[in-house]
């Protein structure tokens, strides 16, 4: 979904002024589509603004908020010095900074999935492991139930071998 920034900073529930300032101070990070008064921002920029909201209202200044976004994203964002000799180097820088914010987004979004998937593996061996471990239990309370019979069964046999043995020999004889 796209938004104007006006929406962005109110999802965000943040003032718009504030918002801009923020935009301003950490534009290489914000992903927008369109030029000018057209742009439009994915929901993302909202959660990006409440974290630079949240990173400043730590107590953190201009630069450990830099840090700490190119650590949440994984990236380290260099400026791009801009040449104001005419309008057409600003065409071609603002492309190549849309460009920039494009690849960057594909690259997020790859990383996202590596983790989803990475998160869904991890679920289901953390379900084999739960299997395995309930099998292991059943098996040791079978093996335990067997050798408790055998125990059982050799007892019976020992009892039995006394009886046998204090019978006197013409008992044995006879049978009784």
């Amino acid at each position: 979904m796209h938004l104007t920034f006006k929406q962005v900073c109110d999802n965000g529930k943040i003032n718009e002024s504030t918002g801009r300032f923020y935009k301003g101070k950490f534009e290489e990070f914000f992903s927008s589509d369109g030029v000018g008064r057209h742009k439009k921002y994915d929901d993302r920029a909202t959660e990006l603004l409440i974290l630079i909201a949240k990173l400043y209202s730590e107590g953190n200044d201009y630069e450990q908020v830099r840090m700490s976004l190119e650590d949440e994203m994984g990236v380290t964002v260099t400026n791009i010095v801009t040449q104001q000799s005419s309008s057409s180097s600003e065409v071609v820088q603002q492309d190549l900074e849309n460009c920039m914010r494009r690849v960057f987004r594909e690259e997020m979004e790859k990383r996202d999935a590596v983790i989803f998937e990475l998160q869904e593996e991890l679920e289901s061996v953390k379900e084999t492991l739960l299997r395995i471990e309930q099998k292991g239990e059943e098996s040791a309370k079978t093996a335990s139930d067997r050798d408790r019979e055998v125990i059982e069964a050799i007892r019976a046999v020992q009892t039995a071998a006394q009886q046998q043995s204090s019978r006197t020999w013409w008992q044995r004889i006879r049978g009784k």
